[in-house]
């Protein structure tokens, strides 16, 4: 485990955060960045992280400070040219990249996980434990002595059921006394990780006929093919933005979906 454990911690006063670049590793990492609020409590938080996953670190409100890209040689200028000032960064990413650009932010520390030709721009190279869950894996990098129920990964919804109602206009669809079910049948990678929209499009008829109301939900492109075969009354579509997304989940006792980013999002 690390054994960097804050001998300094009177002297850290801004932390920066180079995020994942995926939504699940983002979702994956909330326990690490929880136990570093819970010792390093009063300090400027700040983080990178990409520009679609921005919405739910905002809903989340565990940074003061947020700069957002879109693509890695992006994410690379975006450290080096708007650095936020830090006497700590922790650089959850293994690329090359992420590390160079981090020793031009400046930042008086840079803990991050050695290999990739990057050791020389971390002042702390920590070195990984094999066979450690990826959850693991992010809270291992920050300190070995944090309480360990901090390992769930929770993202707290601020907005009440009512606010959230409103704002996914689900008045006359929340109205009816039927427990909701979200279907998220995207997935990033390809056939091999997805089940087909005509399954999906089974099970939410079967869902609907045992008087479930559905909600289809993810990126547009995604859920389409099922919005082209699959009109009923108790079938709602809503896509948008990741908080908006997260919205969502929150209202549903069930959401089903292929191995995919917005599973993490709806288990948290």
């Amino acid at each position: 485990m690390m054994t960097y454990t804050f001998d300094r911690i009177a002297e850290v006063h801004e932390v920066a955060i180079r995020m994942p670049n995926w939504l699940g590793d983002n979702i994956m990492v909330i326990p690490a960045i929880a136990a570093l609020k819970n010792v390093l409590n009063g300090a400027h938080f700040g983080c990178y992280c990409p520009a679609n996953i921005k919405p739910v670190w905002e809903m989340t409100g565990i940074f003061d400070e947020i700069v957002s890209y879109s693509k890695s040689f992006d994410a690379l200028m975006k450290t080096i040219s708007f650095p936020l000032k830090s006497d700590i960064m922790f650089i959850f990413p293994n690329s090359f990249s992420s590390a160079f650009a981090a020793f031009f932010a400046k930042s008086k520390e840079r803990i991050g996980y050695r290999g990739n030709g990057r050791d020389f721009f971390l002042t702390i190279p920590a070195g990984k434990r094999r066979g450690l869950h990826q959850v693991d894996e992010y809270y291992n990098l920050v300190s070995s002595e944090f309480p360990p129920e901090l390992l769930v990964p929770l993202i707290r919804i601020t907005k009440s059921r009512d606010e959230i109602i409103e704002l996914l206009a689900l008045h006359k669809f929340c109205e009816a006394d039927r427990m909701m079910v979200a279907i998220a049948p995207g997935a990033r990678w390809g056939k091999s990780k997805k089940w087909s929209s005509d399954s999906f499009k089974i099970l939410a008829e079967k869902l609907v006929r045992a008087n479930y109301n559905v909600i289809v939900t993810g990126l547009e492109g995604e859920i389409e093919p099922m919005r082209e075969c699959l009109s009923m009354d108790n079938v709602k579509f809503v896509t948008g933005s990741l908080d908006k997304i997260a919205y969502l989940f929150s209202l549903c006792k069930v959401a089903i979906g292929n191995d995919s980013g917005l599973m993490h999002l709806a288990s948290a």
